[in-house]
């Protein structure tokens, strides 16, 4: 066999074990201050085949007083989840079904004090596949 072949075949085997990958959901990180009125907003643009946008929030450490939210919102339909323990598991999942396009996610918190945060958000057809989302923006920071 022709080392060009094998070196395509190779090639191509690796990018197909690679597409997979690609369509997971990727955890973007922030920070909220130390305002009671502080909220992260992110913008994410899911592709066109979307029906459902997912979101879950973890508080991250140190863990402190406030809980963190994260409300998920397109058109005049929002969805939201708390993480409601003070320790380092996501909260229930969030799922904002509405259709391909622009959503605005904001992250908040209950009370003052500082508190770092990771968030999952995940664009899935009708059959439930994820898809990758076109951008995810950080577009408030606070």
């Amino acid at each position: 066999m022709d080392k060009h072949i094998i070196k395509i075949s190779c090639i191509a085997f690796w990018a197909l074990a690679a597409l997979p990958m690609l369509a997971t959901a990727a955890p973007y990180s922030g920070a909220l201050g130390a305002p009671a009125g502080a909220i992260d907003v992110w913008t994410v643009v899911c592709p066109d085949t979307t029906t459902v946008l997912e979101s879950k929030v973890q508080d991250l450490k140190p863990v402190v007083a406030p809980l963190v939210s994260v409300q998920v919102i397109k058109g005049f339909k929002a969805s939201n989840t708390t993480d409601p323990k003070e320790d380092t598991a996501y909260s229930p999942l969030a799922k904002n079904v509405v259709s391909a396009g622009t959503y605005y996610v904001f992250v908040d918190k209950t009370t003052i004090g500082a508190e770092l945060y990771t968030i999952d958000l995940v664009c899935k057809n009708a059959k439930n596949t994820v898809l990758v989302a076109t951008s995810v923006t950080l577009t408030q920071d606070n």
